[in-house]
């Protein structure tokens, strides 16, 4: 349990932190001041400054004269000079230090501050705080105040702003590339075709149950997504489509399903009956066909890049529907998870190997970012908004009606949130108290 919070913590601050970075980098590239960078939400507990100092030196100012002497000749001399000889000049060389003089360089020192310290007037704060679930980025001037600051993010231009805002989604989607393409070079679990490119590297195929029917035979003998059909009948099948051949073939009579479940193999009898919301009949069971899949480097840049959109459009889709169903049926036809279910489901992806957290931590940042862009108040989407009205409008909305709408926006989120834990805790309960009387003995 200890390992699995401390799994989810990091998971979710790096992924927060990419989304935060890509608010800061470009907040400062763009000559915006940014108050704080903080990892953690405050309370503070300790930070850092950058701060300005002078460094002086003493330095020697050294002057160099010269000075050149006629040498004097007598008149026989003078005579040997009219017959074409030169003139002969004696150059003396005279070095002197003049003075010396102190020397100011300007350089840089980290100040460190404890607690909520007083921040100096025009630098940053890094901070680390004590509630470690992700962090933030305090832009001055992002609610809309001090516009007459030029280093004041309500000072900027709109195109500048935007630029801002969009960043953090940005971050997201890269670094989400950037997992799934480390991962698709040493190999990502994938649903495969029968036709495979010859650049594609397989293994560890395997025939796997993809869903299971709502009140269908396969669900009444708790038949699990996840599970690994080993065989049926004592047949092997190398095929999903040759596996769900073998069972339409059978209709009516009773198929011996052998599965792979963990570490644990399992015998499940199931006959076909009559699924009213398929219109036929059947066992109540999706058939794939997975392995693990791996590109060459070059490729797996591509696929990775691929992937990510793909899993971006099929986020936005699940939310499109959600918020179809939550208006038209006033339900939700998809279970939501919160922080309590995210962790649980980071420990489950983390037991089964480092590349299965991987393609996790992807899709979970491909989630964030698609989260943050929607436009409602508090989120980036939201503030996305109110920049589009400002456009449309020619002129900034006051600042005081924004600063309530994204306060309000961000308590009926915090709302969402600890009524979808409370989910989570009554869903996990027993896992949670199970593996809290394994940590302390009892």
């Amino acid at each position: 349990m200890f390992l699995t919070i401390l799994l989810f913590l990091l998971v979710l601050s790096l992924l927060v932190f990419v989304h935060e970075l890509g608010h800061f980098a470009t907040a400062k590239k763009l000559g915006m001041k940014v108050d704080e960078f903080g990892f953690g939400f405050p309370p503070r507990a300790f930070g850092f400054m950058r701060v300005p100092v002078e460094e002086r030196r003493l330095v020697k100012e050294v002057e160099e004269v010269t000075v050149e002497d006629e040498v004097i000749e007598p008149a026989f001399a003078r005579d040997e000079l009219r017959r074409g000889e030169s003139e002969e000049t004696i150059r003396e060389i005279v070095t002197d230090v003049i003075r010396d003089t102190v020397e100011v360089r300007k350089s840089f020192k980290w100040k460190f501050v404890w607690g909520s310290g007083e921040q100096e007037p025009e630098q940053t704060v890094y901070s680390i705080n004590w509630i470690p679930l992700g962090g933030f980025v305090k832009i001055h001037g992002e609610s809309g105040e001090n516009k007459t600051d030029p280093q004041s993010f309500s000072s900027k231009p709109i195109w500048q702003r935007f630029i801002v805002l969009v960043a953090g989604v940005t971050m997201n989607l890269i670094f989400a590339a950037v997992l799934l393409s480390i991962g698709l070079m040493v190999g990502l679990p994938s649903v495969v075709d029968e036709t495979v490119p010859s650049t594609v590297n397989l293994s560890n195929e395997k025939i796997q149950i993809m869903s299971v029917v709502a009140e269908s035979p396969a669900a009444r003998a708790s038949v699990q997504p996840g599970d690994e059909v080993l065989s049926l009948d004592n047949q092997i099948f190398t095929s999903s489509a040759a596996a769900h051949d073998y069972i339409v073939s059978r209709e009516g009579q009773e198929i011996s399903f052998l599965l792979k479940r963990g570490d644990d193999a399992i015998t499940v009898p199931l006959t076909a009956e009559d699924l009213p919301s398929y219109g036929q009949k059947g066992i109540g069971v999706g058939l794939v066909k997975t392995a693990m899949v791996s590109y060459p480097w070059y490729l797996a840049i591509v696929k990775g890049v691929e992937a990510t959109f793909v899993f971006s459009w099929e986020v936005v889709k699940a939310f499109g529907n959600l918020l179809w169903n939550l208006v038209v049926h006033q339900k939700v036809a998809v279970d939501l998870a919160g922080p309590v279910g995210i962790a649980v489901m980071t420990g489950e992806a983390a037991a089964m190997g480092l590349v299965y957290l991987l393609q996790f931590a992807a899709i979970l940042s491909v989630n964030l970012a698609v989260v943050n862009i929607l436009p409602f108040p508090a989120l980036d989407g939201g503030r996305l908004i109110f920049l589009l009205v400002e456009k449309i409008r020619g002129r900034v909305i006051n600042e005081k009606w924004e600063a309530l709408t994204h306060n309000l926006g961000f308590m009926i989120l915090m709302t969402l949130v600890v009524f979808v834990t409370y989910r989570d805790i009554v869903k996990f309960g027993g896992q949670i108290f199970g593996a809290v009387k394994n940590l302390i003995g009892v």
